[in-house]
C-alpha cells in the first residue's frame, strides 16, 4: 500500500466525489396527472327547438368542481352576437358574467353556440345558469323547457 499512496488517495477522492454528485442531483419531478374533463350538466338534445326557456337551467353538485367550459345554444338567433353566461349559487354567490365566444352550430348557423371557459373553482351546491339573451336561447320539451346548456369541468380539491 505504501508504494501507491497517491493512487489510493485519488481513487478514494474519486469515489467520494461520485457519491456526493449522485446525492446532489435533483430527482425528476413526479408528473402531475391531468384531470379528465367530464360533463357536469347537459340539457342539449337533437329534437327541434324553440326559443325562450320557460324553466331555469339548474344543476346541483355535491363536491367542489373546477368549471372549464360552459356552452349555451342559440340556434334560432339568426347569428346575433354572443352575450354573457353567469352562474349563480343558491346562496347568492355570483360567478361571472363571462363574455361568450360564438361558434357555428348545425347548418352553419353563426354564433349558435355561446362558449365560455371560466376555469374557476365552485363550491358544492345548487346553481342556476343565466344567459344574457334568453329570448334567443334554445329549449324544447326534451330539455324540460330549460335552455340548452353544457357545463364541463372536473372535481377539485
Amino acid at each position: 500500500m505504501r508504494k501507491y499512496p497517491g493512487v489510493i488517495l485519488m481513487l478514494l477522492l474519486s469515489v467520494v466525489l461520485v457519491l456526493h454528485l449522485s446525492a446532489c442531483q435533483k430527482k425528476a419531478p413526479t408528473p402531475v396527472p391531468v384531470p379528465t374533463e367530464i360533463s357536469i350538466f347537459n340539457t342539449g338534445n337533437i329534437d327541434a327547438v324553440i326559443n325562450q326557456p320557460t324553466n331555469p337551467a339548474v344543476f346541483t353538485i355535491s363536491e367542489t368542481y373546477k368549471i372549464t367550459y360552459i356552452s349555451d345554444y342559440h340556434f334560432l338567433s339568426k347569428g346575433s352576437p354572443p352575450g354573457t353566461i353567469t352562474l349563480t349559487h343558491a346562496d347568492g354567490t355570483v360567478y361571472g358574467p363571462w363574455q361568450a365566444t360564438g361558434i357555428p352550430g348545425q347548418d352553419e348557423v353563426p354564433n349558435a353556440f355561446w362558449v365560455v371557459k371560466p376555469n374557476i373553482v365552485i363550491k358544492p351546491g345548487t346553481y342556476t345558469i343565466e344567459d344574457s339573451n334568453p329570448a334567443t336561447w334554445s329549449q324544447n320539451n326534451q330539455s324540460g323547457n330549460r335552455g340548452f346548456t353544457d357545463v364541463r369541468g372536473y372535481k377539485s380539491l
